[in-house]
């Protein structure tokens, strides 16, 4: 028995209408979805804006069911060209081109801070400033001409600036050793290296020469260059040292010409001496300076905390957001909003202390030495730590939270631009940079990794006071701005939500 038209009518009405209930579930499972991942990300900021009482599900208003010609195309697939689409092309097309121009934009604004802080480097070698004592007896000064002359030759000139002092000069009569004087002028930071001529350093030399004593030590007592290379991890291998020992191969390359012709000339005066020096070797030997790093690195994972691990900290608080976003999102619909505010900035302090105690006692599980200027090494680095991720993660929680209820994509772009502001000028001797990069001196993770530099190597300790301040700072900022943060992006998310629509 065949249906009649009737039937199949009925049938086919049935069946789409069916069909439209599907999708009109499907589509409203899909907003509450997107309404509850939103919501979750925002931390609750909704619940700030409207005392807590539009669920996360109401973020998002249910789209317009699609009639039956919509619903087909929907759930069939079509070529890219296909004529269906064209509208679709379009929309596509145009977010595309926009997304990119971003994107570029981007790239040419936050990239080129990176690139600008490398800029012309070495056209401010002369910002680093070198101290030189000439302390030789002024009769036979050989050895003291000799280093004044090569550091005002040639590129050295380009390299440093070269403070040159005689022992009278450089005391400027106050009593004490000049030696000692250098010493301290490059642990409080004042020289990045210093080169010091022993004020006997030629009559040990003619002498020695005279005798022909060959077991004299040309290295030990003569010449001494002095750095510090915990002052400037990176900035001291790249641009200190190179400096210094090319100018000790200048200094021995010149020996021969301004040391050991005028000693032979003048102070050689019969035959035997002549012999005796000849036969002794000693003319031969280098005249080579006695290199002292007083802040040495003693181990390479140093290295570690010191650059790449200040980045992982930024990193590491922007991810607590994302990972703690349920948690503040169902604390949100629970609590008033005046307990809320106070929970989220109790609650991210207690989490960056256990974070920043994980990052120390890596670093020290790695046989890093904490102890080398506090006995206590270990709490202080960890307070150093804790201060850091509170004063990076609290500008990342603040941005995020903006950025999730306006544009979601602004968090990746805050990211990365935080990051590139806080290392390029770190991880280098700041005034070889632009002077615009003196704001790095501003910036969380440059104080951080100064304090560090005390805790890892006992470099001067006469600028803590300005770095922890700088930290604390930036910690009670955050915090101030946390509430207006939180406030503003709850009151845009009750604008998106159905009721005001």
């Amino acid at each position: 028995m065949k249906p009649s038209p009737l039937s199949l009518t009925g049938i086919k009405n049935k069946s789409i209408q069916n069909m439209r209930d599907i999708d009109r579930e499907t589509n409203e499972k899909g907003s509450q979805s997107r309404g509850d991942e939103v919501m979750m990300a925002c931390s609750g900021s909704e619940a700030i804006g409207n005392d807590a009482t539009t669920s996360e599900a109401e973020s998002f208003p249910l789209e317009k069911p699609l009639d039956a010609e919509e619903l087909s195309i929907r759930h069939t697939k079509h070529s890219f060209f296909d004529s269906h689409l064209k509208t679709t092309r379009a929309a596509l097309g145009k977010k595309s081109v926009l997304t990119l121009i971003i994107l570029l934009v981007f790239m040419f604004s936050v990239f080129s801070i990176y690139w600008g802080s490398m800029y012309e480097r070495n056209t401010r070698l002369v910002n680093l400033q070198f101290g030189v004592i000439l302390e030789d007896d002024t009769e036979n000064s050989y050895i003291s001409n000799l280093v004044n002359q090569t550091v005002h030759s040639g590129r050295f000139p380009q390299l440093a600036t070269w403070n040159v002092f005689t022992h009278e000069q450089y005391l400027d009569g106050e009593d004490g050793d000049a030696y000692e004087k250098l010493d301290t002028a490059i642990y409080h930071e004042k020289y990045w290296a210093g080169i010091y001529v022993n004020n006997t350093a030629t009559s040990q030399l003619i002498s020695a020469y005279q005798n022909g004593d060959s077991s004299f030590n040309t290295t030990a007592t003569l010449l001494f260059t002095i750095y510090e290379t915990g002052r400037d991890l990176t900035g001291v291998s790249q641009y200190v040292l190179p400096t210094l020992l090319r100018f000790q191969e200048e200094v021995s390359i010149r020996v021969a010409e301004a040391v050991n012709k005028p000693i032979v000339e003048n102070h050689i005066s019969n035959v035997a001496q002549q012999e005796a020096l000849i036969e002794s070797g000693l003319i031969f030997k280098q005249l080579s300076f006695n290199t002292i790093d007083r802040r040495p690195s003693t181990s390479p994972v140093i290295a570690a905390p010191q650059q790449v691990g200040l980045i992982f900290m930024i990193i590491i608080t922007f991810f607590q957001f994302a990972f703690f976003g349920p948690v503040h999102g169902a604390a949100a619909q629970v609590l008033k909003p005046s307990h809320y505010l106070v929970y989220r900035a109790i609650f991210s302090q207690v989490v960056y202390l256990f974070l920043s105690l994980a990052y120390s006692l890596i670093t020290r599980a790695f046989q890093v030495d904490l102890n080398r200027a506090f006995s206590g090494g270990l709490g202080v680095y960890w307070m150093v730590n804790y201060l850091t991720m509170a004063a990076v993660g609290g500008a990342n929680e603040n941005v995020a939270i903006i950025a999730t209820a306006f544009f979601p994509p602004l968090m990746a772009i805050w990211l990365m631009t935080w990051v590139i502001l806080n290392i390029s000028a770190t991880f280098s001797p700041i005034i070889l940079c632009p002077g615009v990069f003196k704001v790095t001196y501003g910036l969380p993770v440059y104080n951080s990794y100064s304090i560090a530099r005390v805790i890892l190597f006992n470099t001067w300790k006469g600028n803590l006071g300005k770095h922890f301040g700088i930290l604390v700072a930036w910690l009670v900022v955050n915090n101030i701005i946390l509430p207006f943060a939180l406030t503003a992006a709850g009151k845009q998310m009750k604008k998106n939500s159905p009721a005001a629509n």
